[in-house]
């Protein structure tokens, strides 16, 4: 703007500054800022301030508000910084981000109390307002605040956001990288050592055991996993699940009655044979297999001596004549009383004692 005075300060820390989010720090040219002596719209204010191959003020931290509420002047008027209400959000005009964690805001404000108050002013050497935000309508006219990035495009990579400090910048890493510049990738540590019946399958998008590498797991047949079959590596350098285990498939164990014997053999005793006195008969299979799902493949097995097969055997031939005895019985009776009714049918009625003579016909006497 024509008449303009400007001023230009540079801001060195002069105490050993903190840094935020564990980044490195990486030294560059001075970080600076300018105001202008005339007062402005918010609109001539952003105008001037990029003709002088810089922005209105972006402020992102507080060490930057507070470094800035210290070392400008007290002007008759507050000052505008790049801060303006855009749909609704507001958003810093430099950088076209969403304002965070709530801003540095005088009491009651912003209260839009004039309607249409989109831009924000700074208030400096103003009391307990000092380095406090007010919205304010953007029409009015304020000092123009300005300032020249340290941050350029290539900063910092593109998965990491330069936050501007005092003399220098730091990269702020997206979730699972670090480095100065969040180049690197944050490492797991190696999937523990698992049992030689376990299987597993894993993928490593970006680095062997590194953020986003998950690995799946599962085990052999006979065999049952402990535990989540999948385990991610996540962006802190954890692995989501501690690894699992495979434990056998054990079935339920087979009792042999009346003095057999059993012997069991094969990985976690899968297959057992069954043995029976030599005065005993083995009923079922010989041989039985714990499956898979922990089931056996036959029936549970029995030694019967022949004694008790002889009494049941008795038995059942006793129980089966007794039985036809019965069912002859029952026919006997129902066949002798089909008989009889027939009889008494036959007597009360005379046709079957007439043979083929016609009936008399009882108008015939008359």
């Amino acid at each position: 703007m024509a008449g303009g005075l400007m001023f230009t300060v540079s801001l060195y820390a002069q105490t050993q500054l903190l840094l935020y989010f564990s980044l490195t720090s990486v030294p560059v040219g001075s970080w600076s800022y300018t105001y202008s002596n005339e007062t402005m719209t918010w609109i001539e204010a952003k105008a001037w301030c990029e003709n002088q191959s810089n922005g209105l003020m972006v402020i992102q931290n507080e060490k930057h508000n507070n470094y800035l509420k210290d070392n400008l002047p007290q002007l008759k008027v507050y000052y505008w910084i790049g801060l303006r209400k855009t749909n609704g959000f507001w958003t810093w005009q430099g950088t076209e981000q969403k304002l965070e964690g709530g801003g540095f805001w005088a009491g009651n404000e912003p209260n839009n109390k004039k309607h249409d108050e989109d831009c924000v002013e700074i208030y400096i050497k103003s009391g307990t307002d000092n380095g406090k935000w007010n919205d304010e309508k953007c029409v009015k006219k304020k000092h123009a605040l300005c300032y020249k990035a340290s941050c350029f495009e290539k900063s910092c990579s593109k998965i990491a956001e330069c936050v501007e400090e005092i003399s220098n910048y730091t990269c702020k890493c997206n979730p699972g990288f670090t480095g100065p510049t969040c180049m690197d990738v944050v490492q797991c540590p190696p999937i523990a050592t698992v049992l030689s019946d376990a299987r597993i399958n894993c993928s490593h998008p970006l680095k062997s055991n590194s953020y986003t590498s998950t690995c799946v797991f599962s085990c052999e047949e006979g065999f049952e996993l402990r535990g989540s079959n999948t385990t991610v590596c996540d962006h802190t350098g954890q692995w989501t699940h501690t690894t699992p285990t495979c434990t056998g498939m054990w079935c339920k164990p087979l009792t042999v009655p009346d003095g057999g014997s059993m012997s069991c053999y094969g990985g976690n005793n899968t297959i057992c044979r069954v043995q029976c006195p030599s005065a005993y008969l083995l009923i079922g299979a010989r041989e039985y297999t714990c499956r898979p799902d922990g089931s056996w493949s036959r029936f549970q097995p029995l030694c019967a001596s022949y004694k008790h097969m002889f009494m049941a055997s008795s038995g059942c031939a006793v129980l089966s004549t007794i039985c036809c005895c019965m069912f002859c019985c029952s026919y006997c009776r129902k066949r002798k009383k089909s008989v009889k009714q027939n009889d008494q049918e036959k007597v009360m009625n005379p046709v079957y004692d007439g043979g083929d003579a016609p009936p008399e016909d009882p108008l015939r006497s008359v």
